[in-house]
C-alpha cells in the first residue's frame, strides 16, 4: 500500500491540500468534517480557507496521512521579549489561549489589559506578527505601545495613508479587508483588536 501524504501550500489567499494517492471529492466522505471544509479543484487537489489550516493538518495526521506542512518561515528575525510582567487573571486568559492551540478571544474588561496579553503572545511566540485595529488612533497606540514594552522600533504601518510591511505590522480592518492576498502567507500571529468588529458582512 503507498504512503498517504497530505500537502499544504499557500496559493494567494487560499489554502491548497493536495492529496496523494489522488481521489475523488466524493471519497473524502470518509473525512467527516474535513469534506465541508474543503474545495474540490482537481482530482486529488483542494481549497480551503487558510484559517482552518491546523484544523485540517490535525485531521489528516489522525486518519493515517504523512503531513507536509507550509514551507514558509514565521519567526521573527530578531529578539523580543517583554518588559512587564502580566497579572495573575491576564496570566490565565494568555494560558488558556494557549492551551487551546494558540486561537481563540479574550474578553477581559475595559481597561484590563488585553493589549498587554496581545504584547505578550507577541514576547513569547516570537513569530511575525499582523495587529488589525478599527482606527487610526488604535494603530498609533498600539505602535507606541510596541515600542514602549517590547523595545521594538522598526514597526511596519499599512494604513493611514501607509503601505509597509515588517515583520511586525499594524493595519486597519478596511486595509486588511482589501489587502488579504498581500497579508496571507506573512504572518504566524495574527491579533484581532476589538474583535467584535470581525463579523460584519466584509471583515468575516
Amino acid at each position: 500500500m503507498s504512503e498517504k501524504i497530505a500537502k499544504f501550500r499557500l496559493v494567494g489567499s487560499d489554502l491548497e491540500i493536495e492529496i496523494f494517492p489522488k481521489i475523488y471529492h466524493s471519497e473524502v466522505i470518509s473525512f467527516g468534517v474535513a469534506r465541508k471544509l474543503m474545495v474540490s479543484i482537481d482530482r486529488g487537489v483542494f481549497r480551503a480557507k487558510p484559517m482552518y489550516y491546523g484544523h485540517l493538518r490535525r485531521l489528516f495526521y489522525k486518519i493515517g496521512y504523512k503531513i507536509e506542512s507550509l514551507k514558509v518561515d514565521w519567526n521573527l528575525s530578531f529578539n523580543c521579549s517583554a518588559n512587564f510582567t502580566l497579572r495573575d487573571y491576564q496570566l490565565e486568559a494568555y494560558r488558556r489561549w494557549e492551551d487551546n492551540g494558540y486561537r481563540g478571544v479574550i474578553v477581559i474588561p475595559t481597561g484590563g489589559g488585553k493589549t498587554h496579553i496581545g504584547l505578550w503572545a507577541i514576547a513569547k511566540l516570537r513569530k511575525k506578527t499582523l495587529i488589525v485595529v478599527p482606527t487610526i488612533a488604535l494603530l498609533e497606540q498600539w505602535k507606541s505601545n510596541i515600542e514602549k514594552y517590547l523595545g521594538i522600533s522598526k514597526i511596519g504601518i499599512f494604513g493611514a495613508n501607509q503601505k509597509v510591511l515588517d515583520e511586525i505590522t499594524i493595519t486597519t480592518y478596511d486595509s486588511a479587508y482589501l489587502n488579504a492576498e498581500t497579508f496571507a502567507d506573512k504572518f504566524g500571529l495574527v491579533i484581532f483588536d476589538e474583535v467584535h468588529h470581525l463579523p460584519s458582512e466584509n471583515y468575516k
